[in-house]
């Protein structure tokens, strides 16, 4: 949608070899989709996961040998010597400490998972392919990679790997071309927004402004760094630069941060905020939008979700479309992603910042809870894993409430309809397509 927007086509393999949710992708099939199309693109950004693993949630898994995985990704190297001139970016998630949740039993059981030597095999074998990929860029395989610590938490495991993988580039001398930092689901993204920087030439500048100093320095939930080194890296997979001084910036990246405990809003409710902290950051964004300048807006206050409170402030006295961007879904790192993509592809159509305020705002901070409560007391159903019955009765209970949602809330964008599901049957995501 994004590269659609900014006037490019994607092309991705057949959506059946994919997979869905637990069933990982055909990797052997998505290969060979890759080397026959390979020199019908521009450039490529591709998922290592997908390609070794079958995907994200099947990186998490042990059904693929490590001898298999090297395999399918050496298929980059045979590819790009016979099509040198033709960029490829990759990225791939450092392993989470966490497992999938299938169910709610799975969080009952974290623990004993978490403490497991099984999980010690899953590090070592994907740590083994992350180096492998670094190894990539001394070749040319690859031009860019990113390396993205999926969720984590400060003095982690992960810790150990990323100094190794980070010596390894430094020995490799390929660290220019490699960015290590929180992340996984905005990777395809930003990678996408750097390669169409790439094609017509440019390197956005950026200034960066974070509503508390205090609140950047405080580590993101699910994140073993603070704030400020999460924004910081997305803008660097992004190939941004920092505007300084008088510098003029392509956007300036709004980034609120209160000085107050993280929550996750799939488990905790909101907190009350500061009243006047948030009308000084929205009347700070008021004076850059008022000059002409673009803002994006990086809600960061929650995990998985929007503050309302921001957002009902942004909207009553800035207004919601003269934003140039906004994101707020899962963890910092992802919606700081999404939202220095948006600032650096300069979309002239408002259907990406409507869909981010519909899924960030609407459902996720506000619907989403109720959507729990009924699947819970009526349906007497799973949040986790609801049966196929109950996942349609769950959709049309939450379009029938975004529908209401839309029509009191974003009266200015002009949406006349649009398509939501839930694409994993279950509450914890969304999907919104076809917004018209």
């Amino acid at each position: 949608m994004a590269a659609q927007v900014a006037g490019y086509k994607i092309i991705t393999p057949p959506s059946g070899l994919l997979g869905y949710r637990t069933k990982p992708g055909d990797c052997d099939k998505i290969s060979e989709w890759f080397i026959e199309n390979f020199s019908k693109a521009d450039g490529w950004v591709i998922s290592l996961d997908m390609l070794a693993y079958g995907g994200l949630v099947a990186s998490r898994e042990l059904s693929k040998d490590l001898s298999d995985c090297m395999r399918r990704i050496d298929k980059i190297s045979e590819v790009k010597k016979r099509f040198p001139a033709i960029p490829v970016y990759a990225f791939q998630a450092i392993r989470r400490l966490s497992i999938t949740v299938k169910s709610s039993a799975d969080l009952r059981n974290w623990k004993k998972h978490h403490e497991s030597d099984l999980l010690k095999k899953y590090r070592a074998r994907n740590h083994k392919v992350n180096l492998r990929a670094i190894k990539y860029l001394q070749t040319g395989a690859l031009d860019r990679l990113s390396l993205l610590q999926e969720d984590a938490r400060l003095g982690g495991p992960q810790l150990k790997e990323q100094k190794a993988l980070l010596a390894f580039a430094a020995a490799s001398k390929t660290r220019s071309r490699l960015c290590i930092t929180t992340g996984a689901d905005e990777g395809a993204l930003v990678l996408i927004a750097r390669l169409i920087n790439r094609f017509e030439g440019k390197k956005p500048k950026v200034k960066v402004i974070f509503s508390s100093e205090k609140g950047a320095d405080r580590i993101a939930l699910y994140e073993d760094r603070p704030v400020r080194e999460t924004v910081l890296g997305q803008l660097n997979a992004l190939g941004a630069g920092i505007a300084v001084n008088s510098a003029k910036p392509d956007f300036e990246l709004y980034v609120w941060c209160p000085d107050r405990p993280c929550v996750d809003l799939v488990f905790q409710d909101s907190i009350n905020g500061d009243s006047l902290e948030l009308i000084r950051f929205a009347n700070r964004i008021l004076k850059s939008v008022r000059s002409g300048r673009r803002a994006v807006v990086a809600d960061l206050a929650y995990a998985n979700g929007a503050d309302a409170e921001l957002c009902r402030i942004i909207s009553d006295t800035i207004g919601l479309t003269r934003l140039a961007g906004y994101s707020s879904w899962n963890t910092a790192a992802n919606a700081a992603g999404y939202a220095v993509a948006q600032g650096a592809l300069k979309f002239k159509d408002k259907h990406f910042l409507a869909l981010r305020f519909i899924e960030d705002w609407g459902y996720q901070a506000e619907i989403r809870a109720a959507a729990d409560r009924y699947v819970k007391e009526v349906l007497k159903g799973d949040v986790w894993s609801l049966t196929p019955r109950k996942k349609i009765q769950t959709e049309k209970y939450i379009k029938a409430r975004l529908c209401r949602w839309v029509k009191k809330n974003l009266g200015r964008f002009n949406i006349n309809s649009f398509n939501a599901a839930l694409p994993w049957a279950r509450t914890f995501e969304t999907d919104i397509w076809n917004i018209s």
